[in-house]
């Protein structure tokens, strides 16, 4: 049975099917072919797999990231960061990273965090003398900081998915996440060094406390979030709620440069992408009933627990097989597709369900810079008017600086799972 699904899903994939109807449509073959139950039990399973309060932090997590993106908060923190780094030579790559780092606490979508650092940021470091290609390159990497530093929407659908708890998530993605802003960090300071990218000007106290207290409310929101959550004040579904309420706050009454007429556009870019990642967890729910009923994540698990290879091959081996995969699917498709049949064989060689729920996380974010299927690459290019040969050739040592990233936490538990064991006291 199987081999149905997959074929299935190949040929609907070959016919430019969207990925979340090859998900329903391959289930239904397989029900068809196989007998096991009738159809009648389908919209059930799609409903039962969409009826979960935290889901609901998805879409709410994504109407908290539109509104701060469009309420001021990404400028006051390009500001700030500019005080911080701007003064090191190609000091405006330092100011995407660090911003891009900040960020990633306040919106939880790569996406999102990408378009909004480079409108403002790749015009700014070409004036400054940084290769155009590089600027691009710099935004769509540090855009993708924004769903391994919590909050995340992948890991919020991961926890989901896997049944892993998902503040455990957010507090493994620390760790990661600053790894890979350093890692970008250390390959733009040697490029700086080699084409003699120009100094800015060092930002005076007066000045850098000046923007400080100017962003200090958006560096407020991951307080808020991760607080709640690490209190027991709320849920991560009752967070994204006050992160809605605090963006709108700040955007509309403080900042004020939220407006009742960007709320329409907000609402449908946050309907839109929602109804993207529903259609993909209700489709999977469907294929996950299939799958059980037919015992093949049993015969999957069994089959590499008794491979004669270590656990670092298997582990290498999984790795690979998550990039490839970022190479062809969307984040979202990823998880609902491969983290129900992966985390079993992880779990049965002794990896926490945490550690690769960061893992796959970095594989997302890997994902979204990897054509055919990269959305950061597409933003910055269009953002650029560039090529993507152009981008992607500028890209190449920071790909490579977060896959040793990707490779390190997937190989040393102690990057993922120190604060959530410090928090949680997990074993």
């Amino acid at each position: 049975m199987g081999w149905v699904i997959l074929i299935s899903m190949f040929v609907l994939l070959f016919l430019n099917v969207p990925i979340g109807l090859c998900l329903g449509m391959a289930s239904v073959i397989a029900i068809l072919v196989s007998g096991a139950g009738t159809l009648d039990a389908a919209p059930h399973l799609i409903f039962a797999g969409l009826n979960s309060f935290a889901l609901m932090a998805i879409p709410l997590f994504i109407l908290a990231g539109e509104i701060m993106n469009t309420g001021g908060i990404t400028q006051r923190l390009v500001n700030f960061s500019g005080c911080l780094v701007g003064h090191f030579r190609g000091g405006l790559a330092f100011v995407t990273i660090v911003a891009g780092m900040i960020m990633a606490g306040v919106s939880g979508s790569a996406v999102a965090d990408t378009a909004a650092l480079g409108a403002i940021l790749i015009p700014a470091m070409v004036l400054s003398g940084i290769d155009k290609g590089y600027a691009a390159a710099l935004v769509a990497l540090a855009g993708t900081i924004g769903i391994i530093i919590p909050p995340s929407i992948p890991m919020v659908l991961f926890g989901v998915t896997a049944n892993v708890s998902i503040g455990a998530l957010f507090l493994g993605g620390i760790l990661p996440g600053i790894m890979v802003g350093l890692s970008l960090m250390l390959v733009t300071y040697f490029r700086a060094k080699k084409y003699n990218y120009p100094r800015g000007e060092k930002s005076s106290l007066a000045n850098t406390w000046k923007t400080f207290k100017s962003s200090a409310l958006a560096m407020v929101m991951p307080i808020i979030i991760l607080g709640g959550i690490l209190t027991g004040v709320a849920t991560p579904t009752e967070s994204a709620v006050i992160a809605v309420a605090y963006g709108f706050g700040v955007g509309f009454f403080i900042y004020r440069e939220l407006k009742l007429t960007d709320l329409p556009r907000i609402f449908f870019e946050t309907a839109k992408s929602t109804a993207i990642i529903m259609i993909l967890v209700g489709m999977s729910q469907l294929l996950g009933w299939v799958l059980t009923y037919e015992n093949i994540p049993q015969q999957i698990v069994s089959s590499f627990t008794h491979l004669p290879v270590s656990r670092f091959m298997i582990f290498l081996f999984l790795d690979i097989l998550l990039l490839i995969a970022g190479f062809f699917m969307h984040g979202p498709a990823m998880i609902v597709v491969l983290a129900p049949i992966m985390l079993p064989i992880v779990t049965a060689l002794g990896m926490d369900p945490i550690q690769f729920g960061l893992v796959f996380t970095i594989a997302v974010a890997i994902g979204g810079l990897t054509p055919p299927v990269a959305a950061c690459l597409f933003v910055v290019a269009s953002l650029s008017n560039l090529p993507l040969h152009r981008v992607l050739k500028s890209m190449s040592w920071m790909l490579v600086a977060i896959t040793i990233v990707f490779f390190m936490v997937t190989y040393i538990p102690f990057l993922s799972m120190f604060i959530p064991k410090l928090f949680y006291g997990l074993k």
